[in-house]
């Protein structure tokens, strides 16, 4: 229906009714056993149908994720998921000859071909059918593509690199810890995208997807894994490239979304006590990431204060470790904080206030630290 709304407007309306008409007779008959569940189905998309004009993406998928969990039997999703995955061979083959080029000249028959695309990485991922190794290359290959066809289609390929990012978001979120072998190439992609790739379209999606990625179970400590990982490392990459750490402080104020900025804050605070050869390039790029993404957070108002000041204790003894530059400045700041310790500077500037001329090029202890850190 979405494609029809967006090349042939005038003939929506009568669409929809047919669609209806044809759902009304065919889901009931297919669902013998769920009446009640496919009836309140069908009530939800008319209103959905009714509401058209302020509904929204998500209210239909929320329809559908009614229908696959209320009505659809364990051999339904099997076959659904099956059909699922032959639109994505489907697609890979027509890339693989160069028909998103050739084979569809005409704009809207592309747009048609998208969308059936994205409507089956939708319904694959609330079909959520077991992991499937083979259905995972085949998405890492429709990402690969998608993002290539950028340069000839930005405006339609934008949303469907999104689609396959969050749908590999939720295949890494069930793939098992045996398949070591998938995480690099995921791993580095995610890495390479959101170093050289700045796309606000899709940043979001990447930085997901790297954040369950790291979040899995045993990554951050299985030896294995890291020797794997880095095997696999783009050999071009310098070590500082190829930081995962580096990557997520970056871009983990990108776009104010609470939920990634926490999720990065929990490995940024993982990363304070755990070496991990992925995550950082040397110890000191790690003290540097970790104290840049954590002194904001140690310097606010928190309820969870004591868990701060035991994190900014942590810190003070790794920078202590450090004999270079400024390090045991900052380490002593680090373990003013986590004593609850008011700064050094804050009662003589107090005293002499009155007694001696504001003097604006005086840096404040805090603020001293903080410079030096960055």
């Amino acid at each position: 229906m979405r494609y029809f709304e967006l090349a042939h407007a005038h003939l929506a309306e009568d669409i929809a009714r047919e669609c209806m008409l044809v759902l009304r007779t065919l889901l009931p008959l297919a669902h013998p056993s769920s009446s009640v569940e496919v009836e309140n189905v069908l009530d939800a998309l008319s209103q959905y149908e009714l509401s058209s004009s302020y509904a929204t993406a998500s209210d239909f998928n929320s329809i559908l994720a009614q229908y696959v969990k209320r009505c659809m039997s364990p051999s339904e999703i099997t076959i659904w998921s099956d059909e699922c995955m032959k639109e994505f061979l489907l697609a890979i083959a027509l890339y693989n000859s160069g028909g998103s080029k050739a084979a569809m000249p005409v704009e809207s028959a592309k747009l048609q071909s998208t969308l059936c695309l994205r409507f089956s990485l939708l319904m694959y991922r609330l079909l959520a059918p077991p992991f499937h190794g083979d259905v995972f290359l085949s998405l890492m290959e429709l990402l690969h593509h998608s993002l290539d066809e950028q340069n000839h289609d930005p405006a339609n390929t934008n949303a469907l690199v999104r689609d396959c990012l969050v749908t590999l978001c939720a295949m890494v979120e069930i793939m098992p810890v045996t398949k070591l072998v998938l995480y690099p190439q995921i791993v580095w992609v995610c890495i390479a995208l959101l170093n050289h790739c700045k796309n606000a379209a899709f940043q979001d999606q990447v930085v997901d997807l790297l954040l369950t990625i790291v979040s899995k179970p045993h990554f951050l400590t299985q030896s294995i894994l890291h020797d794997v990982l880095l095997a696999k490392r783009p050999p071009h990459w310098s070590k500082y490239q190829s930081s995962v750490l580096r990557a997520i402080v970056l871009n983990m104020h990108s776009s104010g979304d609470s939920r990634l900025y926490e999720r990065a804050q929990h490995i940024v605070v993982q990363a304070v006590t755990l070496s991990c050869p992925v995550l950082v390039a040397d110890s000191l790029e790690r003290l540097v990431t970790c104290t840049f993404a954590l002194v904001p957070t140690l310097g606010s108002t928190s309820d969870n204060l004591e868990h701060l000041r035991s994190i900014a204790l942590d810190l003070s003894y790794l920078w202590r470790g450090e004999n270079r530059g400024t390090a045991s400045e900052i380490s002593e700041l680090l373990e003013q904080f986590s004593r609850g310790e008011p700064d050094s500077g804050s009662s003589t500037a107090a005293d002499s206030k009155t007694d001696s001329p504001v003097d604006n090029n005086t840096i404040h202890p805090i603020r001293r630290g903080r410079r030096a850190v960055v």
